[in-house]
């Protein structure tokens, strides 16, 4: 101790090392301080990885239901993409090119007056520069007929696997379990004849 009282400079040093300390120890995230050490921000950059997988994963739900067709292949997919719908459809998982997986989509889904896919429970694994995720899902699909009811509503969960690109994360594969389903399925087979014949 040299006895000398602290001056308003020290006591301001001393408070930004308090402030250091809680943003640096909260929640055991580092989100705002730079000065900290570089080993000590990994957490922010894993923290902003699970963010961005789970946005693209939504993303696919998104723009599928706003039928913003060219967003799919620019914002979420990979150019090549392996996909399992076979608890819903049978047959066996393929590999098919966005183009050709859009394509699909877009004659199924758009004739319908409506659709909504909800995702909800993301779990996210990160592996390097691959990572993934599962969700639950709910997906409403309405269209006015006459052989029944307007809507058809199943639910389940997907896993996902991406990839991380020069512009993102990106779905490389995804798999579709169904565990339940209600309505009238009658209208997707109306909209593959509707695609069909467009």
């Amino acid at each position: 101790m040299n006895g000398r009282h602290p001056t308003d400079e020290d006591r301001d040093l001393t408070g930004n090392r308090d402030l250091m300390n809680i943003q640096a120890h909260t929640d055991g995230l580092v989100l705002t301080n730079d000065r900290l050490p570089t080993h000590d921000r990994a957490p922010e950059q894993e923290l902003r990885d699970r963010l961005d997988v789970v946005e693209t994963c939504t993303r696919m739900c998104w723009h599928t239901d706003k039928r913003e067709w060219d967003r799919l292949r620019t914002a979420v997919f990979t150019d090549r993409v392996l996909v399992d719908y076979t608890s819903l459809d049978g047959g066996r998982p393929v590999v098919t090119t966005v183009d050709e997986l859009i394509g699909a989509w877009r004659a199924l889904l758009g004739p319908l007056a409506a659709t909504q896919h909800l995702l909800t429970n993301h779990l996210v694994e990160l592996h390097g520069e691959h990572a993934v995720a599962t969700a639950d899902f709910q997906a409403t699909h309405l269209l006015a007929n006459a052989l029944g009811g307007p809507l058809w509503t199943l639910g389940g969960h997907y896993r996902f696997t991406l990839r991380r690109t020069r512009a993102g994360w990106r779905i490389d594969g995804l798999t579709m379990t169904t565990t339940w389903a209600d309505g009238n399925r009658h209208i997707m087979e109306r909209t593959s004849t509707m695609g069909r014949n467009s």
